[in-house]
């Protein structure tokens, strides 16, 4: 089995969800021994593909070979002509412009790299990528988008919800991480949608590491967990026991306050340290749509998470999943006071968490409903 696998991020910086299910899944088609060429997008950014993980990719078998879609400076008449062209295009295919995240150059990139390869199966993730395959022939390959999320939603679009399902209709078959955009899919999509959960492939179920971390939140800075956090730090920890610690982890800490029981950690190479020292997870969210990978991760390492509705999101089960669920301030403050004093609660839900996580989001679960994707579309 030949697949092209575009992925537009670091799979081997596994300081964000959906790094790992990039690398989980390459994990998969190691194990499956598909042959994989990977392709990623150059950035600028900390902890972007680089050419050395290419290499890195390579050596550990995960791919057969990589490469990066570069980021051109655009040159003037090339880059007007290139314009003029797209939009010409979406003057007949209005939703074509929507959702684009291709430079200038990348489409020729690819065509290079691909050039006298024929590939059974072709993943393209996020939506917004959708011209590597409207703008490249593939021949007989089978398309899949794996969605990581719904974007309209997540960027509270409405207006783009009918430009999305036209776009994800582009390909034979999507890929959602989350029970309930599997069912939306589903229902509007004139191709098959199977949901392919997100796992962790270590989990801290199986350590006895000393729990140093009373309670740990992950987030990136974006505009849901801003409102998040800030929910939290107003209404909540003015409500916790005052020797319960808070360790904040990722760019969300640009908006935290550290103070004696608050620590900040802008940066995070690996995750799994701070994990296995955590004893509580917190996922205060109000907006935001899908699976939470910041819910899934803490609970393969076996935290009791306590969330707001939103936080359960995704998961098959809405109850006894090791997660304590509430919008309300004293509730939520409520909940992490009694885990830290009551062991007997404690245990419970972490044992909940543990059986959940194994049942629904472990590895060997994940690869059980990735086995009938394959069996199904091969």
């Amino acid at each position: 089995m030949k697949l092209l696998y575009f992925y537009p991020e670091n799979p081997l910086s596994h300081n964000q969800g959906n790094n790992l299910r990039a690398y989980q899944l390459l994990q998969y088609f190691k194990f499956k021994g598909f042959q994989v060429d990977f392709v990623a997008q150059e950035s600028h950014i900390k902890n972007a593909f680089t050419l050395n993980d290419i290499e890195t990719l390579t050596k550990d078998n995960l791919i057969r070979r990589g490469t990066l879609l570069k980021r051109r400076k655009r040159s003037g008449l090339k880059y007007a002509f290139s314009r003029i062209v797209l939009l010409y295009k979406s003057l007949f295919n209005n939703y074509k412009k929507v959702f684009d995240r291709i430079r200038f150059g990348q489409i020729k990139d690819l065509k290079t790299f691909i050039a006298k390869e024929s590939y059974d199966i072709v993943i393209i993730s996020y939506a917004y990528n959708y011209r590597l395959i409207d703008e490249i022939d593939f021949g007989k390959a089978i398309k899949i988008l794996d969605t990581h999320d719904f974007l309209s939603a997540q960027f509270n679009r409405p207006d783009l919800f009918n430009k999305e399902i036209s776009i994800a209709n582009l390909f034979d078959y999507v890929w959602s991480i989350s029970i309930e955009e599997d069912f939306l899919y589903s229902q509007f999509l004139n191709k098959k949608s199977y949901l392919i959960p997100h796992a962790n492939t270590i989990n801290k179920c199986e350590t006895t590491i000393k729990s140093e971390i009373d309670v740990i939140y992950v987030a990136s800075k974006n505009h849901h967990n801003i409102v998040a956090i800030n929910w939290f730090m107003d209404s909540v920890l003015p409500l916790l026991n005052p020797n319960i610690n808070i360790t904040v982890i990722g760019k969300i800490t640009e908006v935290v306050k550290a103070s004696n029981n608050v620590i900040c950690v802008p940066f995070a190479e690996q995750l799994e340290p701070f994990y296995q020292q955590s004893k509580i997870a917190i996922c205060p969210m109000f907006t935001g749509t899908g699976l939470k990978i910041k819910v899934v991760e803490a609970l393969s390492f076996g935290l009791p998470v306590v969330c707001n509705k939103r936080g359960v999101d995704g998961l098959l089960n809405k109850t006894s999943n090791g997660c304590l669920v509430t919008n309300k301030a004293n509730e939520f403050a409520d909940y992490i006071n009694k885990l830290m004093d009551n062991q007997d609660f404690y245990d419970k839900n972490k044992t909940e968490a543990v059986s959940f996580y194994n049942q629904t989001l472990s590895t060997s679960s994940v690869y059980k409903q990735l086995d009938t994707f394959f069996e199904d579309a091969i």
